[in-house]
């Protein structure tokens, strides 16, 4: 009599705890990268964020002859009435208009948000800006933008505070 062999059906258990600790591995590989991916893509906005403030500042200064925007509220309500300022979003906490001015702030513990742009009219020394102590009297030939990461703290690269300015 000829007896039928039963086929398998399905995994073993250890095939799919195999497959499950390799996808594990898997994921902890990738999570971080992604997270830090999420952070890059963030400087890159505020990256962009401060080209803009720079660019309003510097077209400011082509319609006014040379002089810069005093503070960040002149510079705004110029460039809001001429139409080339529009909102942009803070790519940290999302929120609109995330531009700060140096002089309604005392150095870094004003700072209500990480991932604000905050604009600088003044004699100044990027250095001891951070520190608190800056000449809030501001003059029309000078200015600074600078970032605010995620820890409330200034935007570096290699090591160096970041910042755009006309000097």
């Amino acid at each position: 009599m000829l007896t039928k062999k039963r086929s398998k059906m399905g995994f073993t258990m250890v095939e799919v705890l195999v497959v499950m600790v390799i996808l594990g591995i898997l994921l902890a590989i990738a999570i971080p990268e992604f997270q830090n991916a999420r952070y890059r893509a963030m400087y890159a906005s505020l990256k962009g964020n401060m080209r803009y403030v720079q660019t309003s500042a510097e077209t400011y200064s082509i319609d006014w002859g040379g002089m810069y925007p005093k503070n960040r509220d002149e510079l705004f309500n110029e460039a809001s009435n001429l139409g080339y300022w529009s909102n942009f979003k803070n790519p940290i906490t999302t929120k609109y208009d995330p531009v700060k001015d140096a002089t309604s702030i005392n150095g870094l513990t004003d700072i209500d948000d990480g991932g604000s742009v905050i604009y600088v009219s003044s004699a100044f020394n990027p250095n001891t800006f951070w520190g608190g102590i800056i000449n809030t009297t501001p003059t029309n030939s000078t200015y600074a933008v600078y970032g605010v990461d995620r820890n409330k703290a200034p935007l570096t690269s290699k090591d160096k505070t970041f910042f755009l300015s006309n000097q």
